[in-house]
């Protein structure tokens, strides 16, 4: 009798590795995300206050939100703010969002550059990355501005 092994096409096998990688950097995103809270200083909860102050304004706003940094983020959150209804947490919701989205523009890169073993390696290396984890459940320009950068 013989024993018929499964032979899955290396398109198919990187596929189905770069999606458990993706399942467990959301699991641990997610996590992290239900026993942390917003803290790491001052600047994610001021981010949040300003922007719920700019959205709160009656009449026309002003263009910038703020007086200390750009607006993109500020615009980001208001729109987490709107989409999800409510402050607490949907600010950090969406920085979840770019965390987990920001990992196929890496993998992307890192497979353009050098080549598929390399790239899967380097997603797996990068998706425990702390900092990276941090920036993906704590309200910080950091975590979109990697996903655009990368992207």
């Amino acid at each position: 009798m013989t024993r018929h092994k499964i032979v899955i096409p290396l398109k198919y096998r990187s596929f189905i590795i770069l999606a458990a990688l993706i399942i467990v950097a959301v699991a641990i995103r997610v996590f992290m995300l239900s026993i942390s809270d917003n803290g790491w200083g001052v600047d994610p909860d001021e981010r949040i206050r300003i922007t719920a102050n700019w959205l709160s304004m009656k009449g026309p706003r002003p263009i910038f939100p703020g007086d200390l940094w750009l607006p993109l983020h500020y615009y980001l959150i208001a729109l987490s703010i709107k989409i999800f209804n409510g402050i607490p947490l949907s600010p950090r919701i969406l920085h979840l969002i770019f965390g987990i989205l920001t990992i196929f523009p890496f993998y992307g890169l890192i497979r353009l550059v050098f080549n598929e073993r390399v790239a899967l390696i380097s997603t797996l290396i990068f998706i425990f990355y702390p900092v990276h984890i941090l920036c993906s459940i704590v309200t910080l320009s950091e975590g979109p501005f990697l996903f655009f950068l990368m992207a």
